[in-house]
Parts: structure tokens; C-alpha cells; sequence
């Protein structure tokens, strides 16, 4: 017997009444909306560029200028307009983008603390070794798993954030641009998330 479909959840109504141009300084420097398959459902507000929460599929995540060209992300600190954590936002709109992130690891006491500071800068040791092709890419996948040993580790984003933008001078990448992708890295991997949204 096949069991039934779940139901199709459907985003709220917008929570701006008023669909029109976002002001100017919620656009990218060119002006453009957002496009690509990682902003499907995308819609305009006179407050900014609103896309379907994907974590909890029913509320709206506000986007903003990264300061590179044509290119948006999605606002971690103001949540979801259902009150979705800005971690959670950041996970589940990686798992959609299909840059699966590995599960979270939990290590509680000073032998895991240790050992997550150790693992950590290994990554980035072997990350200025290795000197990638997409240095950006590679950057990205340090900051996650950083992000799931933050708890473990007693470090504030701020210092991970700092010693990742150190990486990527060493790597010859402009620090400014790879500071918003890091953030939201970092932010995906501190996720625990609960299930995976219809």
C-alpha cells in the first residue's frame, strides 16, 4: 500500500501588503533582481526582495545585497517572517542550493574541545596547502565545519570569521568578498536542524 502524499505547503501572504520596487539600498549595486535556481519563488516588496523561508516553507526570508556583482543572500539576521533562527535559514537554504552539509558534530567535553580547535585548523592549514582552483568554495567548506564545532570549540563567530579571512588572504582571495559567504557558512553549520520541510 503506498502511503499518502504529505500535504504541499504554500507560503503566507506577504507580510508587506504592497508589491513594487524594492528601495535602493536592498538591491545590488547593477539594480537586478535576484535570479538563479537558489531564489525560485522570489517576490518584490517595497521592503526588499522577500523568498520563501526555506526552512519552515510558509514564511518570507528577507534578501540583501552582497556588495558583489548581481548577487543577493539571505538576511540571517532578520529571521523569517514565521520566526525561523537565522542558523536554520542558512542550512536548509544550502540543502536546497544541494550543497549538502555533513551532519553536525556534537563534542561536549575539553578532550572534544581539543580536538575540534585541532580539526579546525588543520582545514585551514591544508586548505593554504593545497591552494584550490575555487579558493571561495573551499573557504566555504572550512567556515561550515567550523560552525558545527563553534559550541565545542568556546570561540565567538567573530574570532572564526577573522582567522577564515586570514585564510583567504593567504590565498590571495580579497577578504571582502568572501566575508558574506563565510558568515553564512559558519551560520549553517551551527543548524541543528529538525526535519526537512515539505
Amino acid at each position: 500500500m503506498i502511503p499518502p502524499a504529505l500535504p504541499h505547503l504554500e507560503p503566507d501572504p506577504l507580510p508587506l501588503p504592497d508589491v513594487g520596487r524594492p528601495p535602493r539600498h536592498r538591491l545590488c549595486p547593477e539594480g537586478t533582481p535576484p535570479i538563479g535556481l537558489e531564489f525560485l519563488g522570489v517576490k518584490a516588496t517595497l521592503g526588499g526582495y522577500l523568498l520563501p523561508c526555506p526552512c519552515c516553507v510558509q514564511g518570507w526570508a528577507l534578501l540583501v545585497p552582497t556588495g558583489e556583482p548581481y548577487s543577493y543572500t539571505v538576511s540571517l539576521g532578520h529571521g523569517c517572517s514565521r520566526g525561523c533562527a537565522g542558523p536554520d535559514i542558512a542550512w536548509w537554504h544550502a540543502w536546497r542550493c544541494m550543497d549538502l552539509p555533513p551532519e553536525p558534530a556534537v563534542v561536549p567535553d575539553e578532550k572534544g574541545r581539543r580536538y575540534a580547535v585541532a580539526a579546525v585548523r588543520n582545514e585551514m592549514r591544508q586548505l593554504l596547502e593545497r591552494r584550490p582552483a575555487d579558493p571561495a568554495r573551499g573557504l566555504a567548506s572550512v567556515a561550515f565545519k567550523a560552525g558545527q564545532f563553534m559550541a565545542a570549540t568556546g570561540f565567538d563567530q567573530g574570532t572564526i570569521l577573522a582567522d577564515l579571512l586570514r585564510v583567504a588572504a593567504g590565498l590571495g582571495t580579497e577578504p571582502g568578498t568572501v566575508r558574506a559567504s563565510l558568515a553564512r557558512a559558519l551560520a549553517a553549520g551551527q543548524a541543528k536542524p529538525r526535519s526537512a520541510p515539505a
